[in-house]
């Protein structure tokens, strides 16, 4: 065999044996995945509800870079479940905050730093984030199947509603800033505004422009074939056509959305969607 096919199926070995300590010490036994400090962001959220997007506005607002792709954007803004997590978070960092990745479920100790919340509706992000299943990861499942799945909470990150109540639950009060993706997609410009008063960070006029300028969808639909196995089909927080609202009107059916709204209802009516 040759000799570096040899050392990338090891590096692959060793990446998946951390991975396996990582779901058994954070998973299973449940300890806390970082220590988690007034000088921690957690970015929160269920998968596909604008958190990378949301990342890539904070990284050219603070780290006034030219561009980044996702290699550089999970190094200076980790996932909290990534197995490289603590190397990330030793590495210097030139903005006020270290900014965190999350989909796990809320816990109490995430308290100690300040949490910022993205919430989408959950019946979009379900869909997009069965067709990014499908495009990344080879998915095999359809999507009623996939839906009926996240809706028993089979998934690591549990169903749309079980995890975003996980995080309503804390009562975080003033520690905790809830963003709608539909309103940040719609206004970004007052949603940067709006975490740099919860950070209690001055508004700097010319980097919130850079910032913006910098993550608009293209760019950061680009950013996000750096990934790979992404077959250039997966973008900005949706499909390959960019960002979606009420995308679930053309792929639910009465059934299925009757069915969410039934175990989901309350928190969507919470959050502004409609439910029919």
């Amino acid at each position: 065999m040759d000799t570096d096919m040899k050392l990338g199926r090891h590096h692959l070995n060793q990446r998946t044996l951390r991975k396996m300590r990582r779901d058994l010490r954070h998973r299973i036994v449940g300890l806390p995945w970082m220590n988690v400090s007034k000088e921690h962001c957690i970015l929160a959220s269920w998968p596909r509800s604008g958190n990378t997007w949301l990342r890539h506005i904070l990284f050219f607002y603070f780290y006034q870079s030219d561009q980044v792709d996702m290699t550089k954007l999970d190094q200076y803004m980790p996932l909290i479940d990534s197995v490289d997590l603590k190397t990330h978070l030793a590495a210097p960092n030139p903005a006020p905050y270290r900014f965190i990745k999350s989909h796990e479920l809320g816990v109490p100790y995430f308290l100690n730093g300040r949490i910022i919340l993205i919430v989408r509706d959950g019946r979009d992000a379900t869909y997009s984030w069965h067709h990014y299943m499908q495009s990344v990861h080879g998915l095999k499942s359809d999507f009623p199947t996939f839906l009926g799945a996240c809706l028993r909470d089979r998934y690591r990150y549990k169903s749309w509603h079980t995890n975003l109540a996980s995080w309503l639950d804390l009562e975080a009060g003033d520690a905790m800033l809830i963003l709608r993706y539909e309103d940040t997609l719609t206004e970004p410009d007052k949603a940067l505004r709006r975490i740099l008063a919860f950070l209690k960070l001055p508004v700097d006029e010319e980097r919130l422009q850079y910032a913006l300028e910098k993550s608009s969808r293209d760019a950061v639909s680009k950013s996000f074939q750096t990934m790979k196995n992404t077959n250039n089909v997966v973008g900005f927080s949706g499909t390959a056509g960019g960002p979606t609202k009420e995308r679930w009107r053309s792929t639910f059916t009465k059934a299925q959305n009757d069915t969410f709204v039934a175990q989901a209802g309350a928190l969507l009516s919470q959050f502004g969607y409609p439910l029919e």
